[in-house]
C-alpha cells in the first residue's frame, strides 16, 4: 500500500450506527501524511469531516476509479471555499483528491 501524501485522502466509514456524532478536522495541505487518518479508525453516519486549507486547494469527491488514477474534471462534488464541511449520511468509503492539476499526482 502506498502512502499517501500531498491533497490524496482515503477515508473509510464503519456501518455501526453512532452513539453521538463527531467532528473530525482535516487540515488539507500538500506533504502531509493522510494515512494515519484513514486507517484504524471508525467513522459513523451522522459523524462529519471539515476540511480546512488556503487557497491554490480544493476538495474533490471522486469515484473510486477516479481516486486511483488521479483524475481530475469528474468529481461528484468540488469546493474550494477553504473550509468544506462533509456530512457522514450513507456507509461506504468516499475518496477525496485536490482538484488542482499536478497535487494528486504529486504523491
Amino acid at each position: 500500500m502506498r502512502t499517501l501524501l500531498g491533497c490524496l485522502v482515503l477515508i473509510f466509514f464503519s456501518m455501526v450506527a453512532p452513539a453521538s456524532s463527531a467532528t473530525l478536522t482535516v487540515n488539507w495541505s500538500l506533504g502531509t501524511d493522510y494515512t494515519p487518518l484513514a486507517t484504524g479508525k471508525t467513522f459513523a453516519v451522522g459523524d462529519t469531516i471539515v476540511f480546512n486549507y488556503g487557497a491554490g486547494h480544493t476538495v474533490d469527491e471522486v469515484s473510486e476509479n477516479g481516486y486511483k488514477s488521479c483524475t481530475l474534471g469528474n468529481s461528484i462534488t468540488s469546493d474550494s471555499s477553504g473550509t468544506t464541511t462533509i456530512a457522514l449520511t450513507t456507509t461506504g468509503p468516499r475518496y477525496f483528491i485536490c482538484g488542482i492539476p499536478g497535487h494528486c499526482a504529486a504523491v
